[in-house]
């Protein structure tokens, strides 16, 4: 999405006499300059305006830098976008480079440094991410819909199957309702009309009606209507049997075009989910939600959203089958009692899904060790390829270890034979 654009110094005519402006009045002047003083003449550096185009197709002016440093620049900032998004292959510059290009911008952008654009680009993000009716629908047209629907379909579809999965309690008449919040183009509606075992019919809401008309069109749910999840949701009370949600609730965690807070935010979808659940059901047993996020802070903040409206949940990390790729789950903590084993022994993160630091999640094998589901199980292959994830990386680290006993051994050889 980054790019340069070509500005060069303007060379607009001027009055009798006076000096033109640009690269060349540049060069005249230190080469008089360079005449005066006896020392041999050295050109001016061509300048050029650099701009980054955002996903709006807006334009931010970094600023006019010597035109050598624009690749390093773009650089820079790639790897800051890759470090914020936490995606792709770090992207870094030698120590020389660096301090070239942190000279560039104190000298030449009101940015000031690099701390500064990092500042100046998670600004400009996160204005992009204030979520509105008018700002979504002016971005999201039939084209970028359609691009959108043929890029994710294959990541939605696992992971809207393994929303469906990790509901602790299935609908059990088949005229219950299913909510999809935040369906999209109608995707993750579309899997939970497929794999619902008694037929039960999916509303989904959306803001963009862009998407909305793109679910219609294809059949993805029994209905689609628009609805702004921040504010309350337009259905009555005790509607669904079910709650679902894909990659939708961490937009949230942004504040509002109108000033309320992630937590404002937050508080009325939980409210509003709890209100349109079918009453004689456990409410923690009627919800499950999966999301992106950058931090087990984040992730924290939504399940506390949760837990405040008397939902009772926890936070879950798990794989979609045959990905690399690891995905926040919010689903139900009390859907069943834990199996005597499980109570016996203290809770235990899972080191390859989450650092134990956070204290805030475990993955989906020691969830399935720890409770026994009522309802809804796992497949098989899903656990199987888990538990072989967990294999393959303890195999890794003891390669690891023996490597570096290995080289610690020739080493301590080495120093005893000087």
């Amino acid at each position: 999405d980054f790019r340069s654009r070509s500005e060069n110094l303007a060379k607009r005519p001027r009055a009798d006499g006076e000096a033109t402006v640009g690269a060349e009045a540049l060069v005249d002047v230190e080469d008089h300059a360079a005449a005066d003083t006896g020392a041999p003449a050295v050109a001016a550096e061509r300048m050029r305006v650099l701009t980054i185009r955002l996903s709006d197709r807006s334009e931010r002016t970094i600023g006019t830098f010597p035109t050598r440093l624009h690749s390093d620049i773009r650089t820079v900032i790639l790897g800051l976008r890759r470090g914020m998004r936490q995606k792709g292959r770090p992207v870094t510059l030698d120590g020389s480079r660096t301090a070239a290009v942190e000279e560039a911008l104190r000298d030449f952008s009101q940015l000031g440094s690099i701390e500064g654009l990092r500042e100046a680009i998670t600004r400009w993000t996160q204005e992009l991410l204030v979520a509105s009716a008018a700002g979504l629908n002016s971005y999201y047209d039939a084209a970028r819909t359609e691009l959108y629907t043929q890029h994710n379909a294959i990541a939605q579809t696992a992971l809207s199957k393994r929303v469906w999965q990790l509901q602790p309690e299935l609908p059990t008449v088949c005229a219950d309702l299913l909510l999809d919040v935040g369906c999209g183009s109608g995707l993750s509606s579309a899997i939970f009309e497929k794999v619902a075992p008694l037929s039960n019919r999916v509303i989904g809401c959306d803001l963009s009606m862009a998407m909305i008309a793109h679910a219609r069109r294809v059949g993805a749910a029994f209905d689609v209507v628009q609805a702004d999840i921040s504010l309350p949701l337009p259905f009555r009370d005790a509607s669904f049997a079910s709650a679902l949600s894909v990659s939708t609730v961490q937009h949230l965690l942004q504040p509002g075009a109108d000033g309320r807070s992630a937590s404002e935010r937050l508080a009325v979808l939980f409210s509003s989910l709890k209100r349109t659940v079918m009453p004689g059901r456990a409410v923690s047993r009627c919800i499950s939600v999966q999301f992106h996020v950058d931090s087990a802070a984040d992730a924290q903040t939504i399940r506390e959203a949760c837990l405040a409206q008397g939902i009772e949940c926890g936070l879950l990390m798990d794989q979609p089958y045959g990905s690399d790729s690891r995905r926040w789950f919010l689903t139900s903590r009390a859907a069943a009692e834990p199996t005597a084993a499980a109570a016996a022994r203290p809770p235990r993160l899972c080191k390859l899904y989450c650092d134990s630091s956070d204290g805030c999640a475990t993955c989906v094998l020691e969830q399935h060790a720890a409770m026994t589901f009522s309802a809804s199980t796992l497949p098989t292959e899903h656990l199987e390829w888990v538990t072989g994830e967990h294999l393959r990386a303890a195999h890794r680290w003891v390669r690891a270890c023996s490597f570096f006993r290995s080289f610690a051994l020739g080493a301590a050889r080495w120093v005893m034979t000087i």
